[in-house]
């Protein structure tokens, strides 16, 4: 849930204005007034993969040139200060890859992930 919540946000901070758009943020309403502003209107799929295929995900994405996000093992435990220090220090073929968001045209989506299973 740690990771989903950094994608979400590192996802929204690299979004253009017209990608913010198609992601359809919507306020719903309640009867008496109560509001839930900024919900997307949009379906999330979660998908399940061994962290290398979400780490070739990430890459194919960015081959891609899909707005993406990936959040790595290197980022959880202690301060973020350790955490950047750990992060230096590893190679790309050395990352346990924790999670990638993606957004796009869904065809291109799933392209990338059919072989990915949904999450339970």
């Amino acid at each position: 849930m740690n990771a989903l919540g950094h994608l979400s946000l590192s996802l929204m901070a690299k979004a253009t204005a017209e990608q913010k758009t198609q992601m359809g943020f919507i306020d719903y309403e309640t009867s008496d007034g109560k509001q839930y502003p900024d919900i997307s209107r949009l379906s999330l799929v979660v998908l399940s993969a061994t962290s290398n295929k979400v780490r070739n995900l990430a890459a194919l994405a960015n081959e891609e040139g899909l707005l993406h996000s990936e959040f790595i093992e290197s980022m959880t435990g202690e301060t973020y200060v350790e955490q950047l220090e750990r992060t230096s220090h590893l190679k790309w073929e050395e990352i346990a890859s924790f999670g990638v968001m993606l957004f796009g045209e869904a065809h291109s989506i799933t392209n990338l992930t059919r072989k990915f299973s949904l999450w339970k």
